[in-house]
């Protein structure tokens, strides 16, 4: 009699969800980027070795290993309608982030049904042309896309105004109810770590109603410290810049200095401001910091533009990134200059610093007016002296040629 065929379905349910998970979970964790040189120049892709041929064998099979996948998986699906800079900005943050993406198609996102969480942006009272931008990432992944999301503020102060996020919980595999708030809890648990000061929120869908509300409530709030704790956090975030700065890595440097000019920004537009500027030492604090850690970010693109990661094709977005550091520094915070003053020196280092990535950018007319303003300030300054000679030879070789 001959043996029996091999009957992959007659093997214990353990077996067959090993065999599963081996041939459709191999997703790589996310690289490690610690030297800012090797940042991918598009936003990074998910490497997987995932073979999907099996969820073709039978129905039996399908439902089974798609189970799986979506278990251990946990598909997060994130769509985005803005402004086109805004989009702009969501791709760059997701980009220097390197946040691993499985696809940014938005139809195959669109029908995507195996998610466990989707995050939905909208832009309101638009006055520009609007984009989208759609991608799948992992759970896992999660916590360091929201801390992406978490410095858009930083890169363009009101980015969130007229904004509405939508979460909406899903359950493409079945939970305990025993397991199932504690289940929602630990989803949505990089968002709450991650997000704050959201002016529009709904959390919806397969969760909680109590969990939903209270995850609403955190996302909108933003909890200011003590003004002392405060300053603690900002001038510690200025000095990790610092350190990364002199280290050479320029990516860590412009995050720790851009992630302190955001914690001001949001403090200044916050409800308890009106309580803080009543101390006027936290307010003159604050807004010198703010002036430094401006005129340092700006600092931190000239290296890159003067050093060894100088690419002329780059030059115009890397001076407008100088000059709107430099243009905030010199704004300000609303309302604080009455609080304090940035000094001759202080000014004249400003000026110099526009006036070299002028010059970096070929832009010469400007970075000898803008030299002459810092010279007029500090008239002995060799670095000064310097720059401005650099720039009057420039200028004549372009008259000579």
């Amino acid at each position: 009699m001959p043996p029996e065929p091999f009957r992959f379905t007659g093997l214990p349910s353990e077996l067959r969800n090993r065999v599963y998970k081996l041939l459709l979970c191999d997703v790589e964790e996310p690289e490690d980027y610690t030297n800012s040189e090797n940042v991918p120049e598009t936003i990074a892709r998910a490497k997987h070795n995932v073979q999907t041929s099996i969820l073709a064998v039978n129905r039996q099979i399908h439902t089974e290993a798609k189970d799986v996948l979506y278990r251990e998986i946990k598909f997060v699906r994130f769509g985005a309608t803005m402004e086109v800079p805004n989009i702009h900005v969501l791709k760059s943050l997701v980009k220097n982030r390197c946040v691993p993406v499985f696809t940014m198609d938005k139809n195959v996102v669109g029908r995507f049904s195996g998610h466990v969480l989707s995050y939905t942006l909208v832009q309101h009272l638009t006055e520009l042309p609007c984009s989208s931008f759609s991608c799948l990432i992992t759970h896992r992944d999660l916590d360091l896309f929201c801390r992406a999301l978490g410095h858009a503020e930083a890169a363009i102060p009101g980015f969130w105004s007229a904004v509405s996020h939508t979460i909406t919980m899903c359950a493409p595999y079945q939970i305990p109810p025993s397991a199932a708030k504690i289940h929602q809890e630990t989803l949505l648990a990089p968002l709450r770590r991650h997000l704050r000061g959201l002016e529009d929120v709904v959390v919806q869908g397969e969760v909680d109603e109590a969990l939903a509300t209270a995850v609403a409530d955190q996302l909108k709030s933003y909890v200011i410290e003590e003004p002392e704790v405060l300053l603690e956090k900002v001038r510690a975030l200025k000095e990790a810049g610092t350190v990364y700065f002199r280290q050479g890595d320029s990516r860590l440097c412009s995050e720790s200095w851009s992630r302190a000019c955001n914690e001001i920004r949001r403090v200044r537009g916050g409800a308890m401001w009106a309580t803080l500027v009543s101390d006027p030492e936290f307010v003159r604090d604050l807004a010198e910091l703010y002036f430094i850690l401006n005129i340092n970010l700006s600092q931190n693109t000239i290296k890159d533009m003067d050093g060894s990661l100088f690419h002329p094709e780059l030059a115009p977005r890397q001076a407008s990134m100088s000059l709107l550091a430099l243009r905030n520094a010199y704004q300000g915070l609303a309302g604080c200059k009455m609080y304090w003053q940035p000094s001759d020196a202080q000014m004249a280092k400003l000026l110099f610093r526009k006036a070299k990535t002028h010059r970096l950018s070929n832009d010469y007319a400007d970075a000898f007016e803008t030299i002459e303003l810092a010279e007029n300030l500090l008239p002995d300054d060799e670095a000064i002296q310097e720059e401005k000679q650099i720039i009057e030879n420039a200028i004549s070789g372009i008259e000579i040629a």
